[in-house]
């Protein structure tokens, strides 16, 4: 039988609001787990730092970058819709990363890197900003023909 702690005594208190808001209530954290709170340098020292032996914020810049050109070209051709389906699939790609990447710091490594988490939060704006981008200029589409 898991027991579960009734209040947390491992986080800074100054954490335990982004940590309730990331992905799991902390007092659902089982007692057995030694939780260490907000730690980049835990986090990108772990084994699942790297992805084909480059680090995993190379990626992230990588996917920034790209993100930052489609919405460049949709600012040029915002009824384009290759482009316009490329944004919602590649955001979605990157909230499966982002969501993977928590599970692993949350499950595995027991500690979450604050930049991790903002990046976290940017990819699910971008793809609710790709989503309602499509979904206006689907309407609009229609409404012009």
């Amino acid at each position: 039988m898991v027991m579960l702690k009734s209040s947390v005594t491992v986080l800074p208190h100054w954490s335990r609001a982004v940590t309730r808001t990331a992905v799991v209530p902390v007092t659902a954290v089982p007692e057995n787990v030694r939780f260490s709170g907000l730690k980049c340098s835990q986090v990108a020292a772990s084994p699942y730092a790297h992805i084909f032996d480059l680090p995993v914020g190379y990626y992230g810049v990588v996917y920034y970058l790209y993100m930052f050109g489609l919405a460049a070209l949709l600012a040029y051709d915002p009824l384009a819709r290759g482009l316009r389906i490329g944004a919602v699939l590649y955001a979605a790609l990157g909230v499966s990363f982002s969501l993977y990447f928590m599970v692993l710091q949350f499950g595995y490594i027991h500690a979450f890197c604050i930049y991790c988490l903002i990046s976290a939060v940017t990819t699910v704006l971008l793809t609710v900003t790709a989503v309602s981008q499509l979904k206006v200029t689907q309407a609009l589409r229609s409404a012009w023909k």
